[in-house]
């Protein structure tokens, strides 16, 4: 994954951009964990003000103020409340609910040029 294409089905989680001066002292403040550098990518729990648990992240850093979050669908709703209801001291962030973005995939390895057997079937997915 650090020198090629990896996938990765997120369909079915609910996705966040947050961007902005303040977006990464704001998750920083509301994640458990830290905030991973760009280019990288951490899972990190959300929690309660009493320290409970109420959401499990992967934050992927896609520049020094910018980020996505990717977390259960079914709870997209509650995480989205809690968000608006914390939006910390310094609020130059902003934060919206994220479409599938345009895939670098082609881009990394064309189509072309993955190994494809006769049977169609690419040999990393060949255990199906």
């Amino acid at each position: 994954m650090r020198e090629a294409v990896g996938i990765n089905e997120v369909q079915n989680f609910g996705k966040y951009r947050v961007e902005g001066s303040g977006a990464r002292a704001w998750l920083d403040r509301i994640m458990a964990g830290r905030v991973p550098k760009p280019g990288r990518l951490s899972l990190t729990p959300m929690l309660s003000t009493k320290g409970k648990l109420i959401g499990d992240f992967t934050i992927t850093c896609l520049a020094e103020d910018e980020c996505q979050l990717t977390a259960s669908y079914a709870a997209q709703a509650f995480h989205e409340r809690w968000f608006r209801q914390h939006p910390g001291e310094d609020n130059r962030w902003r934060i919206s609910p994220t479409a599938e973005q345009a895939s670098r995939s082609r881009d990394l390895a064309p189509l072309g040029s993955l190994p494809m057997p006769v049977a169609g079937i690419p040999p990393w997915l060949s255990w199906m």
